[in-house]
């Protein structure tokens, strides 16, 4: 077999990616093992001026700038010399940063006077104060103190092509990164956004279809109603398999209430776990671990589950089918299977 990773929407060549998982689905039809890996986000380098880190470390014009003291860092930010010198400099990535000031966005603002334009891009924050681009770039800097985080979005940005990515039968849905660039990008919240986003919010991916590249990855997939308890450990060993005998599949200590809350307000609401024990039978401990969604899609709402086979180990586990709000109980344990 061979499978490649990471195959990116590129803004640097339009259908590219889309080309290659059609030649791939031509080899598979021939016999061949190729597996080529999507995403469902965009990569986005994170990165602040406060301390450096892989982002800026690997970018030739900012390496240098990021070993000044940090005292001449922020006076270089306010020098119109230094702002110029960005300009000029700023014919391929603006900045040296992004690909443009629609694609470099202030994630995380350090202080109340930015706390506003939290995931705004540079353009939107300028266009809304009617400010020069590289001007208010730099002040959003200087009024964090260096210490707003930034992120610069490179790859998967183009969301018409993507959608054609993530449901193209010849690709493998991967390439959620939790850890490995924890100073640069953390992609744990890769299923939230293919169920929140590309299934809930943009309709690209029906909810079964989402859960079919679950099972195509080796996931196993399995509906029924939990149970919510305010007890961390059941001194009773027996009231988990009363539970179970009533059809219930787990237990946790939260959703109830927002699925409570979520039903007054009319809302949608979507509740993900990760099992950390399985109660009643024993399997080896490598297995207790998977990713459970929760879904109340309304009054005829029913759920299943996506588990990202690549992050977690599947196991059985479950989600609640119920179209109105589980009721607590404290006649449980905690989440199982």
């Amino acid at each position: 077999m061979l499978t490649w990773a990471p195959l990116f929407q590129s803004p640097y060549q339009s259908g590219a990616a889309v080309g290659v998982l059609d030649e791939a689905a031509a080899l598979q039809r021939d016999g061949a093992l190729v597996v080529p890996q999507v995403g469902c986000r965009p990569l986005e380098l994170r990165f602040d001026f406060a301390a450096t880190g892989f982002g800026l470390e690997n970018n030739p014009i900012w390496r240098p700038f990021m070993a000044l003291p940090r005292a001449e860092r922020r006076r270089r930010f306010g020098d119109p010399a230094f702002r110029s010198d960005l300009r000029d400099m700023s014919h391929g990535f603006v900045a040296a940063l992004a690909p443009g000031w629609d694609r470099l966005v202030l994630r995380l603002p350090a202080t109340p006077a930015t706390a506003r334009w939290r995931d705004r891009s540079v353009a939107e924050v300028a266009g809304a104060l009617g400010t020069e681009p590289m001007d208010t770039f730099c002040d959003l800097v200087l009024a964090d103190d260096l210490e707003g985080q930034w992120g610069a979005l490179i790859f998967n940005v183009d969301e018409d092509e993507m959608a054609a990515l993530i449901r193209h039968p010849a690709g493998l849905l991967a390439l959620s990164d939790a850890g490995a660039h924890g100073d640069t990008l953390c992609d744990q919240g890769f299923t939230t956004t293919l169920l929140g986003h590309w299934v809930r919010e943009r309709g690209a991916l029906p909810l079964e279809e989402a859960v079919r590249l679950g099972r195509d990855a080796g996931a196993t997939v399995h509906v029924g109603p939990i149970v919510t308890s305010g007890l961390f450990y059941d001194p009773d060993p027996q009231s988990f398999a009363r539970w179970k005998r009533l059809g219930h599949v787990g237990v946790e200590m939260e959703a109830a209430m927002m699925y409570t809350i979520a039903a007054v307000k009319g809302i949608e609401a979507v509740a993900m776990m990760t099992v950390s024990d399985v109660l009643g039978e024993h399997f080896p401990e490598h297995e207790v671990a998977a990713l459970v969604v929760e879904s109340l899609a309304g009054s005829a709402g029913t759920s299943d589950i996506f588990v990202d086979s690549r992050t977690w180990t599947p196991t059985r586990v479950i989600t609640n089918a119920a179209a109105t709000p589980p009721r607590p109980s404290s006649t449980s344990g905690r989440l199982g299977a």
